[in-house]
């Protein structure tokens, strides 16, 4: 496998100033070292081909099609199995499910199995697949979509009274790899938002009633009238994306865009939450992220983004490739957009385009290293706000939203690991301090230590290797140790793999930030 996706998601931002004042310094050090050799880079040049022919049925509510994916064995091992991951079969997807049926690999039936937990289909080809060998595997499937079922964070279902279609993981996804682990195939947890798959490219063509507007992954290369009175279809492009998510709504208002280079920034909002100035506030503020973000990490790969709403449960966004999706209800009920309104947000659209980067394009497992992809996406939304907003306003995201939560964990005398998987048994909101606060400090204390030039540097190093790829804790770590030239080790697990850290560690990484803030950030 080339490359794996993680999920990812910013939970409800925190009200108020919760700005830490701490004044006793801490003692965490990083040590100089000789510098790491670096590794040779390794692109991906093929990626697995998807191509969907879906209907929409909005009564079932269904979707109903075929699948056919051209996969090349990059494993470098020969596989006797491969495997889909079904995950509207999730046992918290109330009313949803995934049925396959007709399965033919190169063009012969074969042998299909359910796993004991249903979103893993196991698939016995015809025989072994070799490293480096192609295959064209098809199948029909049937996706029921449940209705009005906030669990999973909202992200397969129809809101039936907002109008709104969210559809993530909606088809059969072939399993994520894992060089030195192999297949992903770990059930879902209780927390839902499990999405764990490789690099890949779509054509993707829908037929739905002509009064819906489709927001997807990906990009738009023809419409036409349907067969069927009222009916339309659409034909998308994307990748290489990690998955193809789209967002269907009843009432839209007109799209509003911006501009970043070649990539056109397209918001795109119901009616009913279409208050003045939103749209272009948050068109705007994605463009300019992406201008940051690009000059840190290389070239955003669609020609397209976009930005829409989902009835979220929990988050207050979710990005897929190429989109993100975000719970707007608590800004658009009263059909104003406050100053207040206008900073929280603004910290949220950092936070969720950072994550086109941070793992969509480089990919990580967010079910296993949630730290890596939550906790720098954080670091890097507090640095682009310094670019683009200035340092008060950065200083108010690490103080308030970034530090402040965590800190309480702190206050309390307790700490926990970032670097820890996600389990049944995990408690969700010190897993959000965890992830989202203590891992976001730890790389801001990297930064610290190695200097700016040498993060941002480790940074796009990082980037380019793992492009298209999955990345570990560890390649990302060395990336920052070859840009520096020092052994990062016991600064890194002080941070992300031990539970030892105080109020005056936390305050330590605070004060020496404050005091350079003052100092732009160089893309």
């Amino acid at each position: 496998m080339s490359a794996a996706l993680f999920r990812h998601r910013c939970h409800r931002w925190f009200p108020g100033l919760l700005c830490v004042l701490l004044l006793l310094p801490g003692n965490v050090m990083a040590t100089p070292d000789a510098t790491p050799q670096a590794t040779p880079l390794t692109l991906v040049t093929t990626f697995p081909y998807y191509e969907l022919d879906v209907s929409l049925d909005p009564k079932t509510p269904a979707l109903e099609g075929d699948l056919t994916l051209q996969w090349t064995n990059a494993t470098g091992k020969t596989q006797s199995y491969l495997y889909f991951r079904l995950y509207p079969n999730a046992a918290y997807y109330t009313g949803g499910s995934l049925e396959v049926s007709d399965v033919h690999i190169d063009g012969r039936p074969v042998v299909t199995a359910l796993a004991d937990d249903t979103t893993v289909l196991q698939v016995t080809p015809g025989s072994p697949v070799a490293p480096g060998a192609t295959v064209n595997i098809s199948l029909h499937f049937v996706t029921i979509i449940p209705v009005d079922t906030p669990s999973g964070f909202g992200i397969f279902n129809h809101a039936s009274t907002a109008g709104i279609w969210n559809l993530a993981d909606w088809y059969p996804i072939l399993a994520g790899w894992e060089p030195g682990s192999g297949w992903y195939l770990e059930p879902p947890t209780v927390f839902g938002d499990p999405t764990f798959s490789e690099t890949a490219t779509y054509r993707v063509t829908i037929s739905t009633p002509d009064t819906l507007t489709i927001i997807a992954t990906g990009a738009e290369l023809s419409t036409s009238s349907g067969p069927a009175s009222g009916t339309r279809i659409s034909v998308y492009e994307s990748g290489p994306a990690r998955e193809f998510a789209m967002t269907l709504l009843e009432h839209a208002a007109s799209p509003v865009e911006a501009t970043t280079g070649p990539v056109t920034v397209r918001v795109t909002l119901p009616e009913s939450q279409d208050t003045p100035g939103l749209a272009t506030f948050m068109a705007d503020t994605a463009a300019r992220a992406m201008e940051t973000y690009a000059a840190w990490m290389g070239d955003y790969p669609e020609p397209e983004f976009d930005l829409t709403v989902a009835a979220l449960s929990g988050a207050n966004g979710v990005s897929w490739s190429g989109m993100t999706w975000f719970g707007l209800d608590s800004i658009t009920r009263d059909g104003t957009f406050s100053e207040e309104e206008r900073t929280g947000l603004a910290f949220v659209i950092l936070h969720e385009v950072g994550h086109q980067w941070i793992a969509s394009i480089v990919g990580s497992n967010n079910n296993d290293h949630g730290f890596m992809s939550e906790g720098l996406v954080n670091a890097l939304a507090v640095l682009a706000a310094r670019d683009i907003f200035g340092p008060e306003r950065a200083e108010l995201y690490l103080y308030s939203w970034v530090a402040g939560p965590y800190s309480s964990l702190l206050n309390d005398k307790r700490d926990g690991i970032a670097d820890a998987p996600i389990t049944n048994d995990t408690n969700g909101v010190i897993r959000s301090l965890l992830i989202y606060g203590k891992a976001a400090v730890g790389f801001i204390a990297i930064q610290e230590a190695i200097g700016e030039d040498a993060f941002l540097r480790g940074l796009g190093d990082y980037a380019q290797e793992f492009r298209f790829r999955i990345s570990t804790p560890e390649d990302l770590r060395r990336a920052f140790e070859r840009a520096s030239g020092m052994s990062l080790g016991p600064l890194w697990a002080f941070w992300f793999n031990e539970a030892t850290a105080t109020s005056a560690d936390l305050e330590k990484v605070l004060t020496a930030w404050s005091s350079s803030v003052a100092t732009p950030i160089a893309a």
